[in-house]
């Protein structure tokens, strides 16, 4: 007998949007489909959190009786109601190896945010793709999740993508076996809003990625070798690997199946929601480990085809861009004041520290070709969003590295000591310094991250995904920051 499926609403929508949805799941698996409208939720108070979403959301299953057995639940979600099933599974499914969901089906989902977010409510209320026409409540909070390079969207992913509830995508005897399948467009066309390049119109197609990797480095303070200088890193990438899947010209609202976004739509457009509904009939005909291996092989397949194509147009729009989000923590805890991220090509200077004549600096071309768009996270400005054109990157800039690209950080406030530097030896400009900081004037101070030419496009750059760079700094004292006579 197949799992019943759970058909989770984004916002602005009800039951009644996604009758073809439900038909043609109806028919193709012969199974029982529940709708949980996320949309009763959502849309009414500032208060309401992710916590209270993931407490609904339980009620709503006890409500309906669905079992709690290892993985037998399916679920299809739209949009937000990604954020919505994860935050839930965290936190009321603790035995990683035994998660009620096995076929976790996500249509444009927002796993890492997307840039309408921050936009303000009387701008999203007028987005097309993905909610109705006229005005549109939205919770404070959840708008704060939904932001790129938010804090939750990061805290998110290091449970259930890095950490402890990792496990309940992995397959095999010792994992949950959730087989997880995205589904997203590239077509961003907005009706009232200025498109977004590299997105649906709504979530980008990097930000609606479950694959991710992550790097984790400490620079710390005044390395006293040469193999202290280049810091120790490495790469990890999420557990449990999903399916990604990418269509050529549908956006936010197309992707969903919904009853008016199909309505509305062109032949030509149909023709392709069809082939996309088709292909998420499959996602759930998917039986077994090596059937679900062989699923993601298919994807990837499928989603270089139209990522190729995309790339070698002229429009940015199609462009495979990465997702890139940096926070640095201090050894005390905290954020610094300030920071800037630097990513140079060592072989771009003299030995003097000097430029060399007729280079273009690698950070320079990185910035001019390479970087769309940087946002730093509202509240909490030590999140930032670095929206990186990786076709680009891959024509603009790779060619020019010579043996590795290096990534260091200034942060402030800065600390640099008697004689170097602005205080040049006068004892007045000493004293007036900074007494406690961080020692990051340059690489004798704080040390570099060395990414091998051959790793770069591998593990650095990567089209349509989200690499996330969790950055540690030493916080010193100068010497006479405290004194006893």
């Amino acid at each position: 007998m197949p799992n019943p499926i759970l058909i989770v609403h984004g916002w602005n929508d009800t039951s009644d949007s996604f009758n073809r949805l439900r038909e043609q799941l109806t028919e193709s698996l012969n199974t029982n489909i529940t709708d949980i409208p996320l949309a009763d939720w959502l849309s009414r108070e500032d208060d309401i959190s992710y916590d209270d979403l993931a407490d609904a959301f339980e009620k709503a299953w006890e409500d309906k009786g669905l079992p709690r057995a290892k993985n037998s639940v399916d679920v299809v979600i739209h949009s937000t109601g990604a954020l919505v099933v994860r935050h839930w599974l965290v936190k009321y499914c603790p035995d990683p190896q035994n998660p009620p969901i096995g076929k976790f089906i996500m249509l444009a989902p927002a796993n890492f945010g997307s840039p309408l977010a921050d936009m303000g409510r009387t701008i999203i209320g007028r987005a097309r793709n993905g909610f109705k026409k006229g005005s549109f409540e939205t919770g404070a909070k959840l708008l704060k999740g939904l932001e790129i390079a938010s804090p939750y969207s990061w805290w998110l992913a290091e449970q259930d993508r890095f950490g402890p509830h990792a496990a309940m995508y992995e397959q095999g005897p010792n994992g949950g076996g959730i087989q997880c399948s995205v589904f997203v467009g590239n077509e961003g066309n907005m009706t009232f809003i200025a498109e977004f390049p590299g997105s649906d119109g709504t979530v980008r197609t990097s930000t609606a990625n479950m694959n991710c990797r992550r790097l984790k480095a400490f620079f710390k303070a005044k390395p006293q070798t040469l193999a202290d200088t280049e810091l120790p890193f490495d790469v990890e990438h999420s557990t449990g690997e999903t399916a990604y899947r990418l269509y050529e010209g549908l956006n936010h609202g197309q992707a969903s199946q919904s009853d008016h976004a199909y309505k509305d739509a062109s032949a030509g457009i149909r023709q392709k929601m069809d082939l996309f509904l088709q292909d998420v009939v499959s996602a759930f005909q998917v039986d077994g480990v090596s059937a679900f291996e062989q699923w993601i092989a298919d994807s990837k397949t499928h989603t270089k085809s139209v990522a190729d194509a995309g790339n070698r147009g002229t429009d940015n729009e199609r462009h495979g861009y990465q997702n890139t989000v940096v926070r640095v923590i201090d050894s005390h805890g905290k954020a610094p004041d300030d920071y800037a991220l630097e990513i140079y090509d060592e072989f771009d200077f003299r030995k003097d520290g000097g430029l060399k004549q007729g280079r273009t600096p690698t950070t320079r071309l990185i910035q001019k070709h390479a970087i769309d768009d940087v946002h730093n996270y509202g509240s909490d400005p030590n999140y930032r969003c670095f929206h990186i054109n990786c076709k680009k990157f891959r024509d603009k800039v790779f060619k020019k590295v010579k043996d590795d690209l290096r990534i260091s950080i200034t942060a402030e406030p800065v600390l640099e000591d008697k004689g170097i530097g602005k205080f040049g030896g006068n004892k007045s400009n000493y004293d007036s310094g900074n007494k406690v900081g961080y020692y990051s004037s340059d690489d004798a101070d704080i040390g570099y991250i060395s990414i091998p030419n051959h790793r770069i496009l591998d593990e650095l750059f990567v089209d349509h995904t989200t690499f996330l760079l969790d950055l540690g700094i030493e916080r010193c004292q100068r010497d006479d920051a405290v004194r006893f006579d």
